[in-house]
């Protein structure tokens, strides 16, 4: 692997990891505004399969674990 490539991989990889990261502080903030508000859970969980193509199950387990 060259030089170049190695550079070119540690991008992407840094690209993705700051991705996965803001995708997880967008849902945090969701969350935690919906909290604030009085909103139910089942909403929250609604809105982040919508707003962040999760899976219900990946949407529930995220708000118990964060509610």
């Amino acid at each position: 692997m060259t030089y170049q490539m190695k550079i070119a991989e540690e991008r992407d990889e840094a690209r993705a990891e700051g991705k996965a990261e803001g995708l997880n502080e967008g849902i945090l903030s969701l969350i935690a505004s919906f909290k604030e508000l009085s909103i139910g859970q089942q909403q929250a969980v609604e809105q982040l399969m919508k707003r962040f193509s999760l899976t219900h199950d990946e949407a529930v387990a995220t708000v118990q674990s964060n509610w």
